[in-house]
């Protein structure tokens, strides 16, 4: 037999463990360190991080309300030019705890979140008083899960690297003293490698190794009103990606290797915030979000011996946040939030690789800004992400993976660095 008829008899062979892989690849942004309600970032380094996020879409304090999450139409609230630059570490805490109910042996899989930095840099240009121009890159994701290799659920993941990065221009525009819009692109470049292991009867474990990139275009719109001095609400809107990875899977054991191609949807957003000045020292601040995961019903990965389905099975989540600034005295500026996501799956549908549950965000900060040029601040996160209990079926039938996460948290700490020109 030749060499391109057993590739192709082990592609067909191995199709459906495949499929099951290939729920791997949606790991895309899933390093437990850096998601939201879905799978989307949630920490870019940025002063607004120090409310966990909430009124971000209505706070329009510097420039990085440029970035798609937060208001690009809040840049028509700046004077003149103005930069940001966002940067921290992520230190996540994962371990799996299973229950007597999984019929495979090892063990729990260690710790396995990995450090990740954050890094946001953004800028405001000023056209004219009503005219802003906004470019924002930011990191999506970066790291991912990497669990100890002969852990009990081997089968369903064993590890994820995953860099995403997005670039987004936008523009604002004021349309009278009341009332300013904005909108633009986000171009997100991502790559990935995820490993998964493959039972072989009577013979030690196989791997699957998956790795593919991609670079896909949305839109964001968004909107600002501001019916006083003392109060404004931003809307903010982020259009559904679709991501199609065009990569290799190679099957360590038999050493062959084939092409293979997966989707990935990432959910459209929408999100309203809330900004009031109750007096000069206090302004209270909140958020409620919509994210559409349950786009994410179905997964596709196709190999030369055809395509299979891999049910997600996703929903809806929503988002609710609140948050505090208090003005001690000039230049200090203390700042403080809670934030709450809930769920996109179940026990039943949850996998290894994607062990995301509700969320839980607590965060507190400081901004120094003494001067007209510079500013300095820091902040500071704490996540908890839920037990993420799991009860299902393995690859292709052939294990039952049982059990809930002991740890699911993350630790940010986080600082930023601003000029005005």
């Amino acid at each position: 037999m030749t060499r391109m008829k057993q590739l192709c008899t082990a592609s067909v062979r191995l199709s459906r463990i495949l499929a099951a892989a290939a729920c791997v690849v949606a790991t895309l942004t899933v390093a437990p360190a850096a998601r939201a309600g879905g799978i989307y970032a949630n920490e870019f380094g940025t002063p607004e991080m120090a409310t966990a996020g909430a009124g971000a879409e209505a706070v329009a304090m510097d420039a990085s309300t440029a970035i798609p999450f937060y208001n690009p139409a809040g840049m028509t609230r700046l004077e003149g030019h103005q930069l940001i630059f966002g940067g921290g570490i992520i230190d996540p805490t994962v371990e799996f705890q299973a229950s007597p109910e999984t019929t495979y042996s090892g063990g729990n899989g260690g710790q396995a979140g990995n450090p990740l930095p954050i890094l946001t840099v953004a800028y405001v240009h000023s056209f004219t008083k009503r005219l802003k121009f906004g470019a924002a890159l930011f990191s999506v994701a970066g790291a991912g899960l990497e669990y100890e290799p002969d852990w009990v659920g081997r089968y369903q993941s064993q590890k994820s690297v995953i860099a995403a990065l997005s670039l987004s221009p936008t523009l604002g525009y004021r349309v009278n003293d009341w009332f300013s819009i904005g909108g633009g692109v986000n171009i997100m470049a991502t790559a990935l490698e995820t490993q998964v292991a493959v039972p072989r009867l009577l013979q030690p474990d196989g791997q699957i190794t998956i790795d593919g990139t991609d670079t896909q275009v949305s839109f964001n719109l968004s909107a600002m009103f501001e019916p006083g001095e003392k109060t404004r609400v931003g809307v903010t809107y982020i259009s559904e990606t679709e991501f199609d990875y065009a990569g290799d899977v190679t099957f360590s054991t038999a050493g062959l290797s084939a092409p293979v191609d997966t989707s990935l949807t990432l959910a459209q957003v929408l999100r309203v915030g809330v900004y009031h000045d109750i007096n000069a020292k206090l302004a209270i601040l909140g958020t409620l979000g919509w994210e559409d995961w349950s786009a994410l019903e179905n997964q596709f990965v196709s190999v030369d011996a055809g395509t299979a389905t891999l049910p997600r099975n996703w929903e809806d989540t929503y988002r609710y946040g609140v948050g505090l600034h208090y003005r001690v005295a000039d230049p200090w500026l203390l700042r403080f939030g809670v934030n709450y996501d809930t769920s996109p799956t179940r026990a039943t549908d949850r996998t290894a690789d994607l062990p995301v549950d509700t969320q839980s965000r607590l965060a507190a900060g400081f901004q120094n800004e003494r001067g007209d040029v510079f500013s300095w601040g820091v902040q500071f996160l704490y996540a908890g992400l839920g037990d993420a209990e799991i009860d299902s079926t393995g690859p292709a039938g052939f294990s039952r993976l049982v059990g809930k996460y002991s740890s699911n948290a993350y630790f940010v700490a986080a600082f930023n660095l601003q000029w005005r020109f």
